[in-house]
């Protein structure tokens, strides 16, 4: 049978390593692509237990052997030369040819040795896991016009999961569509004027306050806020037109769950606030994450 997954590694720039023949190297025996759980339970006496905590689970580790068969140790030393100086190292993994889905890695060990009988190069390789897999799905919530009258004026933008921009004098908002195994995340480059900006995440089916990130700043139509609740990168920005970025988190409120998470069962609407007049557009990246694909 034709095998159909797919494996890359992929830098910091965005650019691949194909671990599929591309280049002569091989990925083959992939192990650690299931997850494991050690949650927490309370002893009821006679055999029984109840779960009480699911919040920790062990680091995961991604196993293979790359076999190199096009002038192995230059191929193999092409590689370990690109992963050094790669930044920060993802792996990307389609299993069926319709989706692929991401996990950032650092290594644990390339284990080098000589070539086999073949003249081929078997190299086993461990790499630690520093996120689950996850798939970015971008999308945007479009606002037009100067919201400056009485009438709504609204530009639809469908995409996967964002359902609908509208345009407002103070807010703008969509529905995000919960998915994956644990809760999501995402990042929002917000682009126009905006004062005290707040960004909301309120459940449909709850009503559920998720979170509320409030910053006391005032950004002119030439900056772009940047936001980000993703859980190994939080963050809440300024940049400027010259491209000079300010951390605004001196200007936070840190009561109200600034760097909130996607629910996966109910979906939500994201609302960005402003005190004053709001006219602009704000891209969106949903983070979706899984613990095995």
């Amino acid at each position: 049978m034709r095998q159909i997954r797919k494996l890359f590694f992929q830098n910091a720039a965005g650019n691949r390593y194909g671990l599929n023949g591309e280049r002569g190297a091989y990925a083959t025996g992939l192990a650690g692509f299931g997850f494991t759980l050690s949650p927490s339970f309370a002893d009821l006496s006679r055999g029984f237990f109840v779960p009480v905590s699911d919040e920790t689970e062990p680091q995961g580790t991604v196993t293979f052997t790359m076999v190199f068969t096009r002038s192995p140790y230059a191929s193999y030393a092409e590689l370990v030369n690109w992963l050094a100086a790669a930044g920060t190292v993802t792996i990307v993994y389609n299993p069926t040819g319709a989706q692929e889905y991401y996990r950032d890695v650092t290594g644990n060990f390339f284990q080098k040795d000589e070539l086999t009988e073949v003249g081929w190069l078997e190299v086993p390789v461990s790499l630690f896991c520093c996120t689950p897999w996850y798939k970015p799905v971008p999308t945007s919530l479009t606002l037009e016009g100067s919201g400056t009258d009485e009438s709504k004026r609204y530009t639809y933008r469908y995409t996967k999961s964002l359902i609908y921009g509208a345009d407002s004098t103070s807010n703008l908002s969509g529905t995000i569509v919960g998915a994956g195994h644990v809760p999501g995340s995402l990042t929002m480059e917000f682009f126009g004027d905006i004062t005290n900006p707040r960004i909301r995440l309120v459940g449909n089916v709850s009503g559920k306050t998720y979170g509320v990130c409030s910053v006391t700043a005032v950004l002119s139509a030439s900056d772009t806020l940047l936001f980000s609740t993703r859980y190994e990168d939080a963050y809440v920005k300024k940049r400027s037109a010259a491209g000079e970025v300010t951390d605004l988190l001196d200007a936070l409120d840190l009561s109200s769950t600034p760097f909130f998470h996607i629910p996966v069962d109910e979906p939500c609407t994201i609302t960005v606030e402003s005190d004053a007049t709001l006219k602009g557009r704000a891209d969106l990246q949903i983070y979706y994450y899984y613990r095995s694909v």
